[in-house]
């Protein structure tokens, strides 16, 4: 979601429990008995394909400049960011992974456990409460760090972490 925000990019979604709607005004929900729409290949969309992958993100995933996993530094959760990243591959091999939610010593250790199985970039994006400041303010980190005050100290870390994140997908976007 911070990074539709930041980059101004539409979403389309699968997950029918999402949130994200509260945040933007013009989210595509794809219903479970719907295809996902055909879109340009360098339409500025963000999929949030819900956590899986499905026979109808297949188009999706192969079509996507970037594919970005988000994981937690939990045993279930890794074994399960393993198995869909062999999954992704056989679509797309320009995966970027995310630690997220990240406390002391998560990055470190999701980042020994992954690099075992892959090459791929391992981002970090430390557990922060300027997630949830998001929903309230509808806005990007970005945008509330650069108004300043109180906000700017306690965001502009994690600001900087999605920067690079961003700096990540503007090098395969272009």
């Amino acid at each position: 979601m911070n990074i539709a925000l930041t980059m101004d990019y539409g979403v389309v979604t699968n997950d029918i429990y999402s949130p994200i709607e509260e945040v933007f005004d013009n989210v595509l929900k794809v219903s479970p008995s719907e295809e996902f729409p055909d879109f340009p290949t360098d339409a500025e969309v963000i999929f949030d394909l819900g956590g899986y992958i499905e026979a109808r993100s297949i188009t999706v995933l192969r079509n996507s400049k970037v594919v970005l996993v988000p994981t937690i530094n939990e045993y279930s959760i890794l074994q399960t960011t393993i198995n869909s990243v062999a999954e992704i591959e056989e679509y797309n091999t320009n995966i970027c992974l995310i630690a997220n939610r990240t406390k002391r010593g998560d990055y470190e250790e999701i980042r020994q456990i992954l690099s075992r199985f892959y090459k791929y970039p391992i981002f970090e994006v430390k557990e922060s409460q300027s997630i949830p400041a998001i929903f309230k303010k509808k806005k990007s980190i970005k945008a509330m760090v650069e108004e300043g005050g109180l906000q700017k100290y306690h965001f502009q870390y994690l600001d900087r972490q999605f920067d690079k994140i961003i700096e990540f997908i503007r090098r395969h976007y272009e």
